[in-house]
């Protein structure tokens, strides 16, 4: 076990600052450290804190530069800073343009920069002009810090080089602890930290097996993983002895599917005990200080704010809790004092407050937010770097990993998610004979799944006076419990193959406790799947499975958790429980995969079509990315959209593909130079059964022209060169025709996808989100409700229960040769559970872009009732951009002159969803506030095409003229709410009737009229968001 500390009068800690040295010269070496040379300042008026500091690696990009001095600025220095002070890239000194705060009376800098720094990227900080005054310059001579990798998207921004581990702490030290013995070697407190240049599998990441630390006797240690993208955490579970311990890794593989070299390393820890703890309060002591301001940043102490694009910027948690610190032995440490924080510790913060960009009401109350040390927290406490004054404060440098959770259970679905990495640098001082440590630190937590906040974290710790009657920190001794999981009990229908099983707890859990044989296990079809046969991570009080193999069609699925899962304080899941699975069956017409239909693709940016007539020359406000092949001539042309330049490409399709098929001769992007040429762009293809995102090795160079190309075949032999599902069908890229006898086979593919777009900047920032139509009757996806698929149902009452994603048809009228007419079935019959046309398929994507508060929306049917009006100003206008859904067939018979019997079997309606005008590149929609949550509403425009209508009188083939049929004006609107797993979905419908006419003629002859409407309330269309996570 980890030893116990002990519990001394703050007399002994004092000590510390007693025994370390006055002074202390400071210089990196080895590897990249060696550029960079500490020399402090004899002077007054000197640096004596930055925050990155000199040497730093993995610096947060959204990170902001903090320097404080010993003595204040003059006033024209900080109102001239920008031509004083310079932050460039340092490889090729292009200037980072940024705002700056004076903080505490001119004696601090906070330099802001309007855009987040690049990933991957070494700056420098440098003076130019006049300098910064009397403030001696010796630390800017050569001031660099590197950002961190990315932990997803591109490849340069992630990690260059080969694949290779670039430093594990605390073996590889930073230049500011290089040169200091006492912080080249490990000790008995330490966890190892490991930072790679590319995003490990975490298949490939398993201890004991790829990952180990073993003992002089070669025995294993026992060790908690963490692992996040980049980085590897191994947290011993007990204190390491002063014996050689050995690093192995070997097997290590990224996702881009790289195998690490083998490496050992060997180092012998060093003895802290005997050790002494402190006790600190995360805060002020006292209630005469609520509105304290750190020294350093000028913020409030301990609030850590959540900025974000979705969420705006006044979202934060105040933190308050009690810490225990560990410190080593300081006689035997008198040039840099281990320092630990054990793993379990928890800080307490206040509610968030979620609103979409900061205005309207998200409807998720957080409750209390908790961050929880999964590892212990390693440290040093040392001279200060800069300046060699007897007054200089010390320096005190903490890694830590923790795990970010919430009371309210859909929030902690939402959010819940582990930090690793996060580096905390401060400054210590004693203030009346108490400790004060004022330190910066910067977090990143992923919002909603859709994209990352920044948080500046101004840390303000005060250690108790009297130690011996300091509060202990509490255990948390609730019991561990399943909150919610995905696609859970009532959800099941909204999940798709290859989507990942989300199990959320009420607590962070223990790492180790999860990948227990036992913990959890999988049974499909009643066989337990061997453990490397179930793919998990954990991630905060999240545990994702990888759904492949596991979330399927036609097979039922057990996931059975048991006691041995466990929380960072021990604790065990307080029941047994085993979670039964079966998404809705898919039916196999002909008994195998031929009878199923080509797939299709709903892809961002641009539209679900094979194009034709592109136009991209002349003013970039003209460029079309053309108009569907199969359509009309006077059908519009769609824009050229902008993809934001952090997002990849992303297609989703309405059922499984065959992996294999999507490769870099089926799914390429392009780039235009500016001589007209088109350059590949290599990246990499995230494939899932339904869904693929690709990004680029390189960022997307704002402005620039890209197309991507989605490779199929025009007849039904599915080869080496097309997208293809598993059953040999190619993609379907033509859905639409001019006439029935062009109408595209079933099993037929069609012309290549391609289409434009342009890499947006900030200034045309949204945040993509992207829905599926889900759950569907039409689960096969053949555009017909088989016998085995659950349409409407016809209730005791009397009344009709269709399921999700319907459209309620009623025949409005006819005329012409048509002389009687009924829908759903035969003449004379009635069948009202027919009167339903069933959305098959479809996606959108979305992205709140901007808050409007002059805009004045109509929420017609927030009491389900179409007649009243429910106005309000302000929304936010979100862009949806145009797709295509396609449903079931409709089936009618009519009677033409009172003699013969017609049949008309619709066939798949293909709806374009389009901008109610040419010139507007996407539909307009707006997410407004209401006491319950978001609303939304949208009008817009449809196209309806019948293809595979084939009317006719006897042999007399009839022609019709449900093509390319606009229906203008089109609201729909509906609730926008979260589910228990973190999910959103949303739910709209039609407050006026829609109305689609329908003429049928001979050698262009009208014969007769059908006319079909949706009345109000009748359209339902549910789409659910993508999953919170994925594996």
């Amino acid at each position: 076990m980890k030893t116990k500390i002990n519990h001394r009068t703050i007399t002994s800690f004092i000590a510390l600052w007693v025994l370390l040295p006055n002074l202390l010269l400071l210089s990196g070496c080895g590897g990249d450290n060696s550029a960079i040379t500490f020399t402090r300042s004899p002077t007054s008026k000197s640096l004596i804190f930055a925050y990155p500091y000199p040497g730093q690696r993995e610096v947060t990009p959204s990170a902001q530069v903090v320097l404080r001095f010993s003595a204040p600025l003059d006033e024209n220095v900080a109102a001239d800073l920008e031509n004083r002070l310079q932050l460039v890239t340092a490889e090729d000194d292009n200037a980072i343009t940024f705002d700056h705060d004076a903080v505490d009376d001119n004696r601090g800098l906070v330099l802001r920069p309007v855009d987040k720094l690049t990933p991957n990227t070494e700056y420098r900080l440098q003076l130019i002009g006049e300098g910064i005054g009397g403030i001696d310059t010796s630390p800017f001579r050569d001031f660099r810090f590197r950002t961190a990798g990315a932990q997803q998207g591109f490849a340069e921004t992630i990690g260059d080089g080969n694949f290779e581990l670039l430093s594990i702490a605390p073996l590889d030290q930073t230049a500011l602890l290089a040169s200091i013995d006492d912080a080249r070697q490990p000790n008995d407190m330490s966890t190892l930290r490991m930072v790679f240049n590319r995003l490990l599998d975490p298949a490939t990441a398993n201890y004991g097996e790829q990952v180990k630390l073993v003992d002089a006797q070669g025995s294993l240690v026992r060790v908690s993983l963490l692992l996040q993208g980049r980085y590897l955490v191994l947290d011993p579970m007990n204190d390491l002895k002063a014996v050689k311990h050995t690093l192995i890794l070997s097997g290590l593989r990224s996702r881009d599917g790289e195998t690490l070299p083998d490496i050992e390393r060997t180092f012998t820890p060093v003895a802290t005990i005997p050790r002494e703890t402190a006790i600190l309060k995360v805060g002020a002591l006292g209630e005469h200080q609520p509105g304290l301001a750190s020294r350093l940043t000028g913020k409030s102490i301990n609030e850590v704010p959540l900025e974000s694009f979705v969420l705006g910027t006044e979202s934060f948690t105040k933190l308050e809790g009690d810490l225990a610190a560990d410190l080593g032995f300081v006689p035997h440490f008198a040039d840099a004092a281990p320092l630990r924080v054990p793993a379990g510790s928890v800080l307490r913060g206040s509610p968030v407050a979620v609103n979409i960009l900061g205005e309207v009401n998200a409807g998720i109350e957080t409750g209390e937010v908790l961050i929880t040390l999964l590892s212990d927290a390693n440290g040093y406490l040392i001279a200060n770097p800069f300046s060699n004054a007897k007054d200089a404060p010390r320096y005190a440098l903490l890694n830590m990993d923790a795990a970010m959770t919430a009371a309210g259970s859909i929030a902690n679905a939402a959010l819940s998610q582990n930090l690793l990495n996060i580096q905390v640098v401060g400054l210590a001082i004693v203030e009346d004979g108490v400790l004060v440590m004022d330190a910066v630190s910067v977090v990143e937590p992923e919002i909603l799944g859709l994209e990352r906040a920044s948080g500046l974290l101004s840390f303000r710790l005060e250690a108790y006076a009297d130690q011996r009657n300091a509060p202990v920190p509490p255990t948390d001794t609730r019991p561990l419990e399943l909150q919610s999981w995905s696609p859970g009990d009532n959800f099941q229908p909204n999940a798709r193959p290859g989507d990942p099983v989300i199990l959320n707890f009420n607590k962070p859990l223990d790492p180790a406790s999860v990948f227990l044989d036992g913990a959890i296990t999988v049974n499909v079809n009643g066989i337990p799947l061997l453990p490397n046969q179930v793919l998990m991570r954990q991630d905060g009080a999240t545990i994702i499975i990888k759904g492949s193999g596991i979330v399927e069609h036609n097979q039922d699925v057990e996931i059975t958790l048991s006691s041995l899962l466990r929380d960072t304080q021990g604790n065990p899941l307080n029941q047994d429980r085993t979670l039964a699975m079966r998404l809705p069956d898919l039916h196999r017409p002909n008994g195998n995969g031929t009878g199923l239909r080509s797939p299709i693709a709903a892809v961002f940016p641009g539209f679900s079509c094979a194009l034709t007539e592109a136009e991209l020359t002349g003013e970039r406000s003209t460029w079309r990315n053309g108009r569907c092949v199969g359509g009309k001539s006077s059908d519009p042309k769609f824009h050229v959209n902008g993809l934001y330049k952090d997002y990849p490409i992303r297609v989703l399709f309405n059922r499984d593909i065959d992996p294999s098929t999507i490769n870099e001769t089926t799914f390429f992007v392009e780039r235009r130079d500016s001589s007209n040429n088109w350059l590949p762009i290599p990246g990499r293809l995230d494939i899932l059964p339904q869904r693929v995102e690709f990004f680029p090795d390189t960022p997307w160079q704002v402005g620039e022209l890209y197309r991507y190309t989605l490779k199929s075949v025009d007849n039904p032999d599915c080869g080496v060169t097309a997208i293809c599902s598993p059953d040999g069908a190619p993609l379907q890229t033509r859905q639409i025709s001019r006439s029935s006898t062009s109408a595209p086979a079933s099993r037929e593919g069609g012309p290549d996808m391609v289409n434009h777009f342009v890499a947006a900047g900030e200034d045309d920032r949204y945040t993509l989100v992207g829905l599926r139509v889900l759950p569907v009757a039409d689960v096969n996806t053949n555009m017909v409700l088989d016998e085995e698929e659950q349409g409407a149902v016809i209730l005791e009452d009397g009344s009709i229960d269709p399921p999700p994603n319907h459209l309620g048809l009623v025949l409005k009228g006819f005329g012409g040769v048509i002389t009687r007419a009924n829908l759903g079935c035969s003449l004379g019959e009635d069948c009202p559970e027919n009167h339903f046309a069933f959305i098959s398929s479809g996606a959108l994507a979305a992205g709140p872009r901007a808050y409007d508060s002059d805009v004045q929306v109509n929420r017609r049917l927030i009491d389900n009732n179409p007649a009243t009006d429910n106005i309000v100003a302000g929304a936010i206008r979100a862009n949806v951009y145009p797709t295509t859904v396609s449903t079931t067939s409709v089936f009618l018979e009519a009677q033409a002159l009172g003699l013969i019997t017609i049949g008309l079997d619709t066939g798949p309606l293909i709806l374009r969803l389009l901008p109610q005008e040419s010139d507007e590149p996407f539909i307009t929609g707006f997410i407004s506030d209401t006491p319950n949550g978001p609303w939304f509403n949208a009008t817009f425009s449809v196209l309806v095409d019948a293809p595979e209508l084939r009317p006719a009188l006897g042999p007399i083939v009839l022609s019709h003229d449900i093509r390319s049929k606009s229906v203008a004006n089109v609201t729909l609107e509906g609730p926008l709410r979260f589910v228990d797993d973190g999910r959103l979905i949303l739910n709209l419908s039609n407050a006026d009737p829609l109305v689609i006419p329908a003429g049928i003629s001979l050698l262009g002859l009208g014969l007769g009229s059908v006319e079909l409407e949706v009345p109000p309330l009748a359209l339902d269309m549910t789409l659910t968001f993508l999953p919170v996570k994925n594996f």
